[in-house]
Protein backbone atom coordinates (compact mmCIF):
# COMPACT_ATOMS: atom_id res chain seq x y z
CA UNK A 1 0.00 0.00 0.00
CA UNK A 2 1.31 3.09 -0.84
CA UNK A 3 1.00 6.32 0.65
CA UNK A 4 -1.45 7.89 -1.11
CA UNK A 5 -3.53 5.15 -0.27
CA UNK A 6 -2.94 5.14 3.17
CA UNK A 7 -3.56 8.98 3.15
CA UNK A 8 -7.15 7.60 1.39
CA UNK A 9 -8.20 5.56 4.03
CA UNK A 10 -6.59 7.44 7.02
CA UNK A 11 -8.80 10.08 6.25
CA UNK A 12 -12.34 8.24 5.28
CA UNK A 13 -11.56 6.54 8.46
CA UNK A 14 -10.97 9.94 10.14
CA UNK A 15 -13.95 11.86 8.43
CA UNK A 16 -16.42 8.77 9.71
CA UNK A 17 -15.22 8.41 13.03
CA UNK A 18 -15.65 12.38 13.13
CA UNK A 19 -19.22 12.33 11.74
CA UNK A 20 -20.15 9.65 14.66
CA UNK A 21 -18.48 11.52 17.40
CA UNK A 22 -20.33 15.18 16.00
CA UNK A 23 -23.69 13.13 16.00
CA UNK A 24 -23.89 11.35 19.08
CA UNK A 25 -22.21 14.96 21.33
CA UNK A 26 -24.31 18.15 21.88
CA UNK A 27 -21.40 20.46 22.10
CA UNK A 28 -21.24 20.59 18.34
CA UNK A 29 -23.43 22.75 16.19
CA UNK A 30 -25.56 20.64 14.36
CA UNK A 31 -24.16 21.93 10.83
CA UNK A 32 -21.40 20.15 11.62
CA UNK A 33 -22.59 17.09 11.71
CA UNK A 34 -24.69 18.16 8.45
CA UNK A 35 -21.71 18.85 6.72
CA UNK A 36 -19.52 15.39 7.80
CA UNK A 37 -22.55 13.34 7.18
CA UNK A 38 -21.89 12.96 3.06
CA UNK A 39 -18.07 13.64 3.31
CA UNK A 40 -17.29 10.02 3.69
CA UNK A 41 -19.17 8.93 0.31
CA UNK A 42 -18.29 11.68 -1.71
CA UNK A 43 -14.56 10.73 -0.94
CA UNK A 44 -15.67 7.14 -1.60
CA UNK A 45 -17.13 8.51 -5.08
CA UNK A 46 -13.43 10.18 -5.92
CA UNK A 47 -11.66 7.18 -5.16
CA UNK A 48 -13.61 4.56 -6.95
CA UNK A 49 -13.72 7.52 -10.17
CA UNK A 50 -9.57 7.61 -9.79
CA UNK A 51 -9.02 3.70 -9.52
CA UNK A 52 -11.93 3.05 -12.24
CA UNK A 53 -10.63 -0.44 -14.01
CA UNK A 54 -10.72 0.46 -17.89
CA UNK A 55 -12.60 -3.36 -18.73
CA UNK A 56 -15.19 -2.59 -16.23
CA UNK A 57 -18.87 -1.31 -17.05
CA UNK A 58 -21.58 1.27 -16.15
CA UNK A 59 -18.95 3.27 -14.15
CA UNK A 60 -20.97 6.34 -14.23
CA UNK A 61 -24.33 4.43 -12.91
CA UNK A 62 -22.50 3.94 -9.63
CA UNK A 63 -21.11 6.82 -8.92
CA UNK A 64 -24.67 8.75 -9.45
CA UNK A 65 -25.67 6.32 -7.01
CA UNK A 66 -23.35 7.56 -4.83
CA UNK A 67 -23.84 10.75 -5.39
CA UNK A 68 -27.91 10.24 -4.50
CA UNK A 69 -27.04 8.82 -1.47
CA UNK A 70 -24.34 11.49 -0.05
CA UNK A 71 -27.30 13.74 -1.22
CA UNK A 72 -29.92 12.10 1.02
CA UNK A 73 -27.29 12.04 3.79
CA UNK A 74 -27.48 15.69 3.57
CA UNK A 75 -30.46 16.58 3.95
CA UNK A 76 -31.81 13.46 6.29
CA UNK A 77 -30.86 15.76 9.02
CA UNK A 78 -34.12 18.02 9.05
CA UNK A 79 -37.08 15.58 9.76
CA UNK A 80 -39.07 17.84 7.41
CA UNK A 81 -36.69 16.75 4.51
CA UNK A 82 -37.95 12.50 5.10
CA UNK A 83 -39.49 12.58 1.78
CA UNK A 84 -36.88 13.80 -0.46
CA UNK A 85 -35.13 11.84 1.74
CA UNK A 86 -36.50 8.94 0.56
CA UNK A 87 -36.65 9.66 -2.84
CA UNK A 88 -32.85 10.26 -3.43
CA UNK A 89 -32.33 7.05 -1.77
CA UNK A 90 -34.80 4.85 -3.91
CA UNK A 91 -33.36 6.47 -6.85
CA UNK A 92 -29.85 5.59 -5.38
CA UNK A 93 -30.55 2.28 -5.23
CA UNK A 94 -32.06 2.50 -9.01
CA UNK A 95 -28.50 3.53 -9.58
CA UNK A 96 -26.81 0.47 -7.87
CA UNK A 97 -28.90 -1.91 -9.88
CA UNK A 98 -28.32 -0.51 -12.93
CA UNK A 99 -24.73 -0.85 -12.16
CA UNK A 100 -25.08 -4.36 -10.68
CA UNK A 101 -26.95 -5.50 -13.15
CA UNK A 102 -24.78 -5.83 -15.96
CA UNK A 103 -23.77 -9.90 -15.77
CA UNK A 104 -25.78 -12.67 -14.14
CA UNK A 105 -23.81 -15.55 -12.58
CA UNK A 106 -26.24 -18.49 -12.45
CA UNK A 107 -23.46 -21.13 -12.70
CA UNK A 108 -22.14 -20.22 -9.40
CA UNK A 109 -23.31 -21.38 -6.14
CA UNK A 110 -23.36 -17.58 -4.59
CA UNK A 111 -27.22 -17.46 -6.08
CA UNK A 112 -28.48 -19.80 -3.23
CA UNK A 113 -27.78 -16.78 -1.33
CA UNK A 114 -30.99 -15.16 -2.96
CA UNK A 115 -33.30 -17.44 -0.78
CA UNK A 116 -32.41 -16.03 2.58
CA UNK A 117 -32.05 -12.69 0.83
CA UNK A 118 -35.56 -12.62 -0.30
CA UNK A 119 -37.31 -14.61 2.96
CA UNK A 120 -35.24 -11.78 4.91
CA UNK A 121 -36.80 -8.64 3.13
CA UNK A 122 -40.40 -10.47 3.59
CA UNK A 123 -39.56 -10.71 7.36
CA UNK A 124 -38.57 -7.37 7.74
CA UNK A 125 -41.23 -6.07 5.58
CA UNK A 126 -43.74 -7.78 7.55
CA UNK A 127 -42.29 -6.36 10.78
CA UNK A 128 -42.89 -3.22 9.78
CA UNK A 129 -46.66 -3.99 8.36
CA UNK A 130 -48.92 -3.41 11.08
CA UNK A 131 -47.71 -0.07 12.24
CA UNK A 132 -49.73 2.47 12.40
CA UNK A 133 -49.71 5.64 9.81
CA UNK A 134 -46.89 3.97 7.99
CA UNK A 135 -47.50 4.39 4.29
CA UNK A 136 -47.77 0.73 3.33
CA UNK A 137 -47.21 1.04 -0.55
CA UNK A 138 -44.08 3.27 -0.26
CA UNK A 139 -42.67 0.29 2.17
CA UNK A 140 -43.36 -2.20 -0.40
CA UNK A 141 -41.47 -0.11 -3.41
CA UNK A 142 -38.63 0.45 -0.97
CA UNK A 143 -37.99 -2.96 0.36
CA UNK A 144 -38.50 -4.44 -3.13
CA UNK A 145 -35.68 -1.85 -4.38
CA UNK A 146 -33.27 -2.90 -1.78
CA UNK A 147 -34.11 -6.96 -1.88
CA UNK A 148 -33.53 -6.64 -6.01
CA UNK A 149 -30.62 -4.56 -5.41
CA UNK A 150 -28.94 -7.14 -3.17
CA UNK A 151 -29.91 -10.04 -5.15
CA UNK A 152 -28.76 -8.27 -8.66
CA UNK A 153 -25.04 -7.71 -6.20
CA UNK A 154 -24.96 -11.15 -5.46
CA UNK A 155 -25.55 -12.37 -9.15
CA UNK A 156 -23.02 -9.77 -10.78
CA UNK A 157 -19.79 -11.45 -12.06
CA UNK A 158 -17.71 -8.58 -12.67
CA UNK A 159 -17.07 -7.64 -8.88
CA UNK A 160 -14.98 -8.84 -5.86
CA UNK A 161 -16.93 -11.31 -3.72
CA UNK A 162 -16.83 -8.20 -1.12
CA UNK A 163 -19.61 -6.71 -2.99
CA UNK A 164 -21.92 -9.39 -1.01
CA UNK A 165 -21.20 -8.31 1.93
CA UNK A 166 -21.23 -4.70 1.40
CA UNK A 167 -24.93 -4.86 0.32
CA UNK A 168 -26.02 -7.25 2.85
CA UNK A 169 -24.85 -4.23 5.43
CA UNK A 170 -26.48 -1.30 2.93
CA UNK A 171 -29.84 -3.74 3.23
CA UNK A 172 -29.36 -4.26 7.12
CA UNK A 173 -28.45 -0.76 7.69
CA UNK A 174 -32.07 0.48 6.21
CA UNK A 175 -33.87 -2.04 7.96
CA UNK A 176 -32.47 -1.13 11.55
CA UNK A 177 -32.88 2.47 10.20
CA UNK A 178 -36.61 2.15 9.38
CA UNK A 179 -37.21 -0.05 12.75
CA UNK A 180 -36.24 2.69 14.74
CA UNK A 181 -37.44 5.18 12.96
CA UNK A 182 -41.45 3.73 13.11
CA UNK A 183 -40.99 1.06 16.24
CA UNK A 184 -38.26 1.89 18.37
CA UNK A 185 -36.38 0.18 20.84
CA UNK A 186 -32.74 -0.67 19.39
CA UNK A 187 -30.21 0.97 21.55
CA UNK A 188 -27.86 3.39 20.01
CA UNK A 189 -29.24 2.14 16.14
CA UNK A 190 -28.08 5.66 14.48
CA UNK A 191 -24.90 4.76 15.71
CA UNK A 192 -25.08 1.20 14.58
CA UNK A 193 -27.05 2.12 11.14
CA UNK A 194 -24.18 4.54 10.02
CA UNK A 195 -21.57 2.23 10.61
CA UNK A 196 -22.92 -0.42 8.63
CA UNK A 197 -24.63 2.48 5.74
CA UNK A 198 -20.53 3.71 5.78
CA UNK A 199 -19.13 0.05 5.99
CA UNK A 200 -21.71 -1.22 3.23
CA UNK A 201 -20.53 2.03 0.85
CA UNK A 202 -17.22 1.55 1.41
CA UNK A 203 -16.84 -2.42 0.23
CA UNK A 204 -19.17 -2.07 -2.58
CA UNK A 205 -17.72 0.72 -3.99
CA UNK A 206 -14.10 -1.32 -3.66
CA UNK A 207 -15.45 -4.08 -5.35
CA UNK A 208 -15.12 -3.16 -9.16
CA UNK A 209 -11.57 -2.23 -7.80
CA UNK A 210 -10.48 -5.54 -6.41
CA UNK A 211 -12.04 -7.62 -9.04
CA UNK A 212 -9.46 -9.86 -11.35
CA UNK A 213 -10.92 -10.92 -13.89
CA UNK A 214 -10.42 -14.09 -15.07
CA UNK A 215 -8.72 -14.62 -18.84
CA UNK A 216 -9.94 -18.12 -19.05
CA UNK A 217 -13.12 -19.85 -20.27
CA UNK A 218 -14.30 -23.33 -19.86
CA UNK A 219 -13.42 -24.05 -23.39
CA UNK A 220 -10.06 -23.29 -23.28
CA UNK A 221 -10.22 -19.92 -24.65
CA UNK A 222 -8.14 -17.04 -23.48
CA UNK A 223 -10.03 -13.67 -22.92
CA UNK A 224 -8.46 -10.33 -23.85
CA UNK A 225 -10.52 -7.79 -21.47
CA UNK A 226 -8.41 -4.72 -22.97
CA UNK A 227 -10.93 -4.89 -26.47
Amino acid sequence: MNAVSSGFYLLWAVLVMAFLVTDNIALVPPEVTWILRPLPLLLLALWTAWHWPQYQQRRLALLVGVGLFAAADAVAWDAGHFTLTLVLSMCGFVAYITWAAQTVAMGQLRWMLSIPVILGAMLATYRLWYVPGLIHEALVVYAVLVTIFVLAVILCSRVHRIAIPGAILLAFSQWIMGHQMFVGGIPHAAVYSMILWYGGHFLLLHAPLWHQPSRDTPFGYVLDHGD
